[in-house]
């Protein structure tokens, strides 16, 4: 049976933003068009403040989830992940998740579930110490594996400042520093200074090891 991800995320504080639609619209525009051949649906924003996508390719998904994060910037996000089955759908007529079910979106709610659990539970905590993703698939030990890696992930990726999202997603984008910090204007050794503060070479290892466990 195929497997499917389910990326459910919500704007933590969203109450307290206005005019969340028309920023983020163009944004999630960019997102799908360079995840298209990874998602079954594309990311779209329901009741003012929840996304979903479906992913059909797994190896993706860890890349996807941080460019999710990236795109959705200034607003914070809850992202909880279900993978599994999908059903009642035909693959030509499909146009938006939110009209579909399926065990993948029973544990994608779950996922979100946990996090409230965790907020509530840490609720003295730093923002930015909360965990901010999960994953459940009804494997106990993948599971397992991949959250304790999130958690480290989280506890890192939530302290990077708009200057590191942008070294370490166009460091991506071109595969150099130096063409990274000529598309900022900025010396080689700055960019290569907000990469190594952001601890990127941790996180690109963390994400090819968890490609590795969806394998």
């Amino acid at each position: 049976m195929d497997k499917y991800a389910v990326i459910t995320a919500d704007i933590i504080g969203s109450r307290k933003h206005t005019n969340i639609t028309e920023k983020l619209n163009p944004n999630l525009k960019l997102l799908n068009k360079n995840f298209n051949s990874a998602l079954l649906t594309e990311f779209e924003l329901f009741r003012g403040d929840e996304i979903q996508a479906i992913c059909n390719n797994l190896l993706y998904l860890p890349k996807i989830i941080r460019h999710v994060r990236y795109y959705c910037r200034p607003f914070k996000l809850r992202i909880g992940i279900g993978i599994g089955p999908i059903e009642n759908f035909e693959y030509k007529s499909i146009t938006s998740s939110w009209s579909m079910n399926g065990i993948a979106f029973h544990l994608a709610r779950d996922s979100m579930d946990v996090l409230d659990k965790l907020r509530t539970k840490n609720k003295n905590a730093y923002r930015r110490e909360q965990p901010s993703t999960y994953i459940i698939t009804k494997n106990q030990s993948f599971d397992l594996s991949v959250n304790t890696i999130y958690m480290l992930i989280d506890a890192i990726v939530n302290n990077w400042k708009d200057t590191q999202w942008e070294a370490v997603m166009l460091y991506e984008l071109y595969g150099t520093y130096e063409m990274a910090a000529d598309h900022l204007g900025i010396s080689y050794s700055a960019l290569h200074q907000r990469c190594i503060s952001a601890n990127w070479n941790v996180i690109r290892e963390a994400e090819k090891n968890m490609v590795k466990l969806m394998q």
